[in-house]
């Protein structure tokens, strides 16, 4: 692939896949993000690259959004500004969200969560009991309310 640089920003090299500008000069961050230096600071890449594409300075409660969900993605066609509640829908909207036992505060597993609906027979506090949950948590389960996916 061929490697490019942008020419406001000619440090940042990137490859173009798929209609993103995925960065290949500068390392990502355990989440994907460029972090770059600018102005002395250490920035996210795709921010700088939005306010210079713009030609505008953001405010700190200002977020720059990924339209295509790659972090590492400098295209300016791909970012967008918006706040924090906006990127936590894109997340929503998008599935991307932890759910079930991917969510750092679950309790139980996908299997519990399969022998507890299974299980027609055990009263639901006997059944919170085994599992270290509260009987709400319990009946939420069996009556579909959480661990819906």
């Amino acid at each position: 692939m061929e490697v490019k640089q942008l020419d406001y920003l000619p440090r940042l090299k990137y490859e173009e896949r798929g209609g993103c500008y995925v960065c290949v000069s500068h390392c990502k961050d355990k989440l994907g993000y460029v972090r770059i230096k600018h102005k002395g600071k250490t920035e996210l890449a795709h921010r700088v690259v939005y306010e210079l594409a713009n030609k505008m300075i953001l405010s700190k409660d200002m977020i720059v959004r990924h339209k295509c969900d790659t972090p590492s993605c400098i295209n300016p066609d791909h970012l967008l500004i918006g706040t924090h509640n906006d990127n936590v829908m894109d997340r929503v909207d998008r599935g991307r969200s932890a759910k079930g036992d991917k969510n750092g505060r679950s309790k139980l597993t996908r299997s519990e969560v399969e022998e507890i609906r299974a299980d027609k027979i055990t009263p639901t506090s006997k059944l919170a009991e085994k599992y270290n949950v509260d009987r709400k948590a319990i009946r939420k389960i069996k009556n579909n309310t959480m661990w819906k996916e």
